[in-house]
């Protein structure tokens, strides 16, 4: 399986690419600073046999996108699965709107520009998202009352991952919710003009994409304990980064039929 990487510097996606890579499988780890993982002890060998290749990119540049897939692409085979795992820490504190992120629609244009700058002469791989539990209306409905109090000072990184919900349900030519809609408020800041057509409403078909909604992270060991269900999945508090990536690699493409696309829950 060939497989590109987004923003697997670390985190979720790092855990993820090492694991493929152990499974044999070739990936191609797109970051925007390639020499923090060039003599990465673990990634290293598999540079070295040529199983994995990194390539400097930033997803918020459309062009650098153009060239991660055409790296990925050199041989002609298609690429199997894309796995977007791009995140930001805060970059300041508001006590009006809590934590902040620098910009603030970081998630939503680099899944729009990863899905938009897919070549179209070549099959739409399968694409897998991180995105956050309690984010969509029906996932933050079900969320315990604790973890709601505190997902009020992280609504803004929230919102930036319901954009990429956004994006992923027009490209999958899924029906937005009035719900969603009213949470999200004006998409305008989040999405430039034009998206759509840049985008095509469900020209990545209905089964191709999943967007995990991961509770709480944590820097925890891999249990391979966690439960898994729909977007309306109650009772979830914490999940730790390596059980995500674990879901990830032996239970999503490896089962990709049991799911179908959409949204995927995950926690304890």
């Amino acid at each position: 399986m060939k497989v590109l990487a987004i923003g697997a510097s670390r985190h979720i996606g790092y855990h993820a690419s090492v694991s493929l890579l152990q499974q044999g499988h070739s990936v191609f780890i797109a970051v925007r600073n390639p020499s923090l993982l060039e003599n990465d002890p673990d990634i290293q060998p598999f540079i070295a046999s040529g199983l994995a290749k990194l390539v400097k990119c930033d997803a918020l540049v459309e062009d650098d996108m153009r060239r991660a897939w055409s790296v990925a692409l050199e041989d002609e085979k298609p690429v199997d699965a894309v796995l977007f795992t791009v995140g930001a820490g805060p970059s300041g504190f508001s006590l009006t709107k809590g934590f902040l992120i620098n910009p603030i629609n970081l998630c939503t244009i680099g899944y729009l520009n990863t899905l938009s700058t897919c070549p179209p002469s070549h099959p739409k791989p399968r694409v897998i998202a991180i995105s956050s539990l309690g984010v969509t209306a029906v996932s933050h409905s079900g969320t315990p009352l604790p973890i709601k109090a505190f997902f009020k000072l992280i609504w803004v990184p929230h919102r930036d991952k319901l954009g990429m919900h956004r994006v992923a349900a027009y490209a999958s030519g899924r029906p937005w919710s009035e719900a969603d809609k009213k949470r999200l408020g004006n998409e305008n800041d989040l999405l430039p003009e034009g998206w759509k057509d840049k985008l095509g409403e469900g020209s990545w078909g209905s089964d191709k994409i999943i967007v995990i909604q991961a509770a709480l992270l944590t820097d925890g060991v891999e249990t391979k304990k966690y439960r898994t269900g729909g977007a309306d999945m109650t009772g979830l508090y914490t999940i730790s980064r390596r059980d995500v990536a674990h879901l990830i690699t032996d239970g999503l493409l490896k089962n990709w039929a049991e799911y179908q696309g959409g949204e995927v829950s995950v926690g304890y």
